[in-house]
Formats: C-alpha cells, structure tokens, sequence
C-alpha cells in the first residue's frame, strides 16, 4: 500500500510540473506585446526612423524588430526586411524602399506636426497608401443648423477607397474621421447613397458605372471610409474576412447581427473576397511608377542534380507564353525579346549568385506562319547543399511588361543513396548535340508548367547516386512509383482519401554508382486535378532506401 500511496503521489507530483509547464507555455504564447516598452529603448534617431516603419510594419515584425538588442542587429534585420520587400529582386535597385523613404520625407514636409510622430492622420495614410488621386478640401460651415469643421476627403482609384480627415481644432492638425458619414457630416451624401453597401457591393456597382455609355458617377460609389489598422489585411480585426456593412450609430458589438440579418447569404459568401481586395491595396498602392508593369505570366521550376564535386547543378526552367511577348516587325518578320534574370541569397539575405539570358524568337510575319505556344529557357547555377531563397524576374524587352517571383528551396543530396529532383520534360530523346538540354547521352527538355492533358504521357528524368557496386562496378537495385491523388473525396459529408491512381515498379541493373533514369506515365487512367509523383529507389545490395516526390495536374 507504501508503495502503490508513493506511486500515485509521484505521479501527481508530475503531472502538476507537466500542467505547470503547460500553463508557462501558454503565458508565453499570449505574451501581450509591449511596443511602447520596447520603443522608448531606442535611440533618438531610431525612434524617428521607427515612427515611418511602423506603418508597414505587422506585429510580429514590429515586436521582432523591437526586441533585438542593438541598433546594429535592428540595421541587419532592416536589411534583410527591404530585400525581401523588394519588387525588382534581381536588379540593384529597391524601389519599394525608396518609396517608403520618399512618402515619409513628403509627410514630413506637407503634414508636418511637433507631435509624435512627426506628422497628422493625412501623413499616415499618405505612407501608408501614397498620394490621393484626387483630392477635395471642405471648407467649414457654421450656421443655424448645420456646424461643419474643415475637412478633406481623399480618393484612391484603383483599388477604390475614400479617406476623410477633419481638423476640429482649427489647428492645422488633422485627424481621421471617427465617424464614416453622419447628419452633421460633410459625407453625408456618400453615406446615404451607399446605405448598407459592403465594399464588394460597391464594387460591383463602379464596374458598372465604368462602362461605355453609363451616366452613374464613379464618385458616389466609392467604398465607405477606410481604417488603415483594418484594410492592412495583416493587422486584421476581422479574423474571418467578411466585409462587413456599417452605418452611423450602430455599435461593433452589433456588426456581426448585422451581417447575418441584412445582407443575403449569396453576398456574405461573396465577401469571404475581402482579404483579397485588401491584399490588392497593398500590392497596387504601394508601387505605381508607369513605368512598371508587373502583369507578365511565365512558369518556372527549380531542380538540382550532381555536378561531379560537392556543388549542385542548379536548373532554374523557364516557359513564356509567347502570347505575353511583344513583337516588333523587322523586314518580313516579327521579332521578340524576353530578359531572364535569377538572383539567390541564403536565410541571412547574403547574396549567393546571381545570372541572366537573354531569349530571342523570330517568326515569319504571315498569317500562317507556325508559331510555337511557349519560349523555353534555362539559367544554370552551381550551388552547395543548403537552403536558399530565389528571386526571378522574366522582362519582355519591347514592352517593359515583367513577371517577378519568389520562392525557397532546399538543395540536398548527401554522399549516399539518393535522389536528384524529378523534372518532368516536353521531350527525352537520344542525342549527342552541344545543347544545354543535353544529360549524359539523353536531351531532356524542361516543362515547368507540369500541367498535362488526359491521354497524353507523361515523360520525366532523375537521377540516382550512391549505388552500392560489386567487384565489377555494377550496381543493383528496384524503381517504384506511385501518383496520388492531393484533393480527397467527398463520401456524403465525409472527406475520404482517394485510391493511387498509378502503382509501378521494376528491376535495373546499370555501370557506375550514378545511373540516369527516364520513364513515362500513361495518364489514361487519370482524371482531371492534382496529383503527386513518387519515386522510390531501393538498392538491392545495400536494401537501403530513397525516394523523391513532385506534384503535377491533369486537365481533361
């Protein structure tokens, strides 16, 4: 009875440290962060460059920033900050940066203030949107019955968005407008004309006003009055994105009611879109020099193979729709350019490599002239093992039209048994020519875009290191692949798993620890949606075992 009274006291002497442990954690988690704290540590001038930052600034960022201990790693972190913001990557220049820095100096000087931080509610929404598209002053207006401080609204085209300001000291010093329309305000015309309008609604309508031949006026469907801290879709009060309406009086306890009761359930659902409209304020908003245009679509992907030492033969794969290639008419024939820039730093933001290509495509200047779908193109980098961050930019030479993209990838590939990257391929065939296509005695050319037609195979290329050898140096071992479907069925109001689509295998034998693979898949038996590729690689010598994956879709 000791014994068994000693274990059962042990064990809630453990399970208290466990839930004490627990509860620790828990503190820590919801640790309220203290931004004025950790703010009054900075030095003067940090706190000056601070008041600018905190505007595009989330949370978790400002408390990161904040936290660090010395100006010099708070000026790597910014560093690192502005790389990653940065909407050319692969060029010298940070135009985002010098954005920020130009609207900060331009708050300063139009809506300065002795006050913290420098600048009145205009000069906020100015960092943090930029200069209104229009704008309208309101003079006040006292009389009988109607009292009116002097205000200004500003408007912002595209994405649509109104801001209002007052100055109801008579100070020069103007503060957002707390209220979006009421009887005593000089947005009472927009208030009654958009009376329980959400901003997808109003959307809606200036698509329609915008139209050849309609007589409604963009300016009376504008999106009601914006809160910055609420449209920064990363600072979001509103954890389920719905876009809520609201009208003067009513209280925030009661928007939810609101919602539910006054607008139908096919709105509701269409507002789940408010993420994204925010999302496009930050996007459009924050860079608009003309000469910018970010709407080029290319496809890429990324794969790495042995190069015979200790680096990787890095691919990075390009494919341009030549529908998003400007051409110009040279004699009898069109011609395009197309600019392909790649630049890799690793996780501190160091600059690795950076490399580019230039992509030229000519075509007879007919009506029936063939004119292939996409240009290819390919950058090679020699890379260690590691993970990396990328920045791609592909730059239509005619236009200025550009696609830029990001991503991180880990290259990995050790000493024994593994795998390379699957690359999936337009075309494998046997040749011998010079091409930068060329494996070996194969000429695999890259298809980024992974996407597939019904009834059509297939073709894809790796390659296997590390094979255990014999006294003859060759070497043993079995292929299996598998695809599987990514979505899951629904069965009534379950959500089950779907069966493999394709299950293969055999035996090889080959010369050499390395040993290049290429297969092909019929797809007869697929359907249209996602699949996952999987490739598993035993040695029969060793029984160890590798395998390496890559998605892919099918469309009927």
């Amino acid at each position: 009875m000791r014994f068994l009274h000693a274990r059962i006291v042990s064990a809630i002497a453990v399970l208290c440290l466990v839930l004490a442990a627990a509860s620790l954690l828990q503190a820590e988690d919801y640790q309220v962060f203290e931004e004025e704290t950790l703010f009054n540590r900075l030095h003067y001038k940090e706190k000056i460059r601070y008041n600018g930052l905190q505007y595009i600034l989330n949370n978790h960022q400002k408390r990161h920033y904040l936290s660090l201990e010395t100006w010099d790693e708070r000026d790597e972190w910014l560093r690192c900050f502005w790389l990653e913001m940065d909407p050319t990557p692969t060029t010298r220049h940070n135009e985002r940066r010098k954005e920020h820095i130009d609207r900060v100096a331009l708050a300063v000087e139009k809506y300065g203030c002795s006050d913290p931080p420098g600048w009145d509610d205009r000069g906020e929404v100015l960092i943090r949107f930029g200069l209104p598209d229009a704008m309208k002053r309101v003079p006040a207006d006292v009389g009988r019955y109607v009292q009116r401080w002097p205000g200004e609204i500003w408007y912002y085209w595209s994405p649509p968005m109104l801001a209002t300001f007052t100055d109801p000291y008579l100070s020069g010093k103007y503060i957002r407008s707390t209220e979006a329309a009421g009887h005593e305000s000089w947005t009472e015309d927009y208030y009654e004309a958009n009376y329980f309008k959400s901003s997808r609604m109003i959307l809606a309508d200036i698509e329609d006003a915008r139209r050849p031949g309609a007589t409604a006026s963009i300016h009376s469907f504008l999106p009601m009055h914006i809160d910055p801290d609420k449209t920064d879709p990363r600072n979001s009060l509103n954890p389920d994105a719905i876009d809520y309406v609201y009208y003067h009086g009513m209280p925030v306890s009661e928007i939810r009611k609101s919602v539910f009761k006054n607008v139908t359930d096919e709105y509701v659902k269409s507002d789940k879109a408010l993420y994204e409209f925010h999302h496009q304020i930050q996007s459009t908003r924050f860079i608009h020099y003309p000469g910018f245009d970010f709407g080029m679509h290319a496809y890429f992907d990324i794969t790495a193979f042995h190069s015979g030492t200790e680096l990787l033969r890095t691919e990075v794969n390009f494919e341009i729709p030549v529908s998003e290639i400007t051409f110009d008419t040279t004699g009898t024939r069109l011609e395009g350019e197309v600019e392909l820039r790649v630049k890799v730093w690793d996780l501190e933001m160091n600059e690795i490599a950076e490399a580019d290509e230039l992509l030229r495509i000519s075509v007879p200047n007919t009506e029936d002239a063939k004119v292939p779908a996409y240009l290819p193109g390919q950058i090679l980098l020699t890379l260690e093992p590691g993970y990396y961050r990328f920045g791609l930019e592909t730059i239509d030479k005619n236009s200025g039209s550009r696609g830029v993209f990001r991503t991180n990838r880990r290259l990995t590939c050790g000493d024994d048994l593994c795998l390379s990257d699957i690359q999936f391929a337009r075309n494998i065939s046997d040749g011998d020519q010079n091409t930068r296509y060329r494996k070996g005695n194969l000429i695999v050319v890259p298809y980024p875009l992974h996407l597939y037609k019904r009834s059509f195979p297939i073709a894809f290329y790796f390659e296997i290191y590390g094979i255990d050898l014999d006294k003859e140096d060759f070497g043993f071992y079995s292929v299996e692949y598998t695809v599987t479907p990514t979505e899951k069925k629904r069965w009534g109001l379950v959500l089950v798993d779907q069966e493999t689509g394709i299950s293969a295998g055999f035996n090889a034998s080959g010369f050499g620890s390395q040993q290049p693979m290429r297969l092909e898949i019929n797809t007869d038996n697929l359907w249209s949606g996602r699949f996952v590729l999987r490739v598993k690689v035993t040695d029969r010598r060793t029984r160890k075992s590798t395998e390496q994956t890559a998605s892919f879709a099918i469309l009927d």
